[in-house]
């Protein structure tokens, strides 16, 4: 078997310095289970090994979060229903008490699954997170910010199952092109009613007044930037109005948080 996946070229803790990633080719579920439990990785493969969105170019493995809402055996128990290769690793914080701001959060299992798949995901940006999007329906509890084709991990804490038999998962059959395109000409008339008018949707507005979700800060920084530069907010007042917005600010530097705005913008005006 082949399995080929991206590693970071340097040994940071900071997720600002993992932009340049090697190709790597695996030969078992062994050498991928090491390699996940011992550097910084992602499934997805960028042209010239620049991890942007829009250098992404294939994938060939599902990788999910799970961060307390569904235990690890019951996780496990149903992979091998499903007859399934994979790899479980814990993350960092499993089973241990995380603060988030103000807000305790209990310890609870969060892990990592990794499961090899029968065929790649389509080499298209919005085709990817579609197809992600459908593979999350049938594991209620996932981190749903890991359809980001840009996504990377740092490694896990313990690798606690790897099934070596088993089928390849498989991913959903892409819609059709014409389908996407339709859709994205949809979300650009969407936005244009509020560029048209300065402001932006109530989604946007409430969750610039609540802040993001506990665990979900960078995605969430991502996705309102984007959305603002649809409404043809300016870049000044996109990144003023996600600062003001309350959030845990541990662990993230201000040059981190004005690259994932930036890069949001970036994703809203590019399409």
């Amino acid at each position: 078997m082949k399995i080929t996946v991206s590693t970071s070229k340097v040994n940071s803790a900071n997720a600002a310095a993992h932009k340049y990633f090697t190709t790597k080719s695996l030969g078992s579920l062994d050498d991928l289970a090491e390699l996940t439990t011992s550097g910084v990785w992602s499934p997805c493969v960028w042209k010239a090994g620049e991890r942007l969105m829009k250098n992404y170019q294939h994938c060939g493995l599902v990788a999910l979060d799970f961060d307390g809402a569904v235990t690890l055996s019951d996780t496990k128990m149903m992979l091998e229903k499903l007859d399934l290769r994979f790899i479980i690793t814990t993350t960092k914080s499993h089973q241990r008490v995380k603060r988030s701001g103000k807000r305790t959060l209990p310890a609870v299992d969060r892990f990592r699954v990794v499961c090899p798949a029968h065929q790649s995901f389509a080499p298209d940006v919005d085709q990817y997170r579609i197809q992600m999007k459908e593979i999350f329906k049938s594991h209620p509890g996932t981190d749903k910010a890991c359809c980001d084709p840009a996504r990377f991990y740092f490694p896990g804490k313990e690798i606690v199952a790897i099934r070596r038999w088993g089928k390849d998962y498989i991913i959903p059959e892409p819609i059709p092109q014409e389908v996407v395109v339709s859709e994205r000409k949809q979300v650009a008339a969407y936005y244009d009613k509020f560029k048209q008018a300065g402001g932006a949707p109530g989604w946007v507005q409430r969750s610039l007044h609540d802040g993001p979700p506990v665990g979900e800060r960078r995605p969430w920084l991502f996705k309102v930037s984007a959305a603002l530069a649809r409404c043809g907010w300016g870049d000044t007042q996109i990144l003023n109005a996600v600062s003001r917005a309350p959030m845990d600010r541990t662990g993230i530097s201000f040059k981190d948080f004005e690259r994932h705005v930036r890069n949001g913008v970036e994703r809203g005006r590019n399409g």
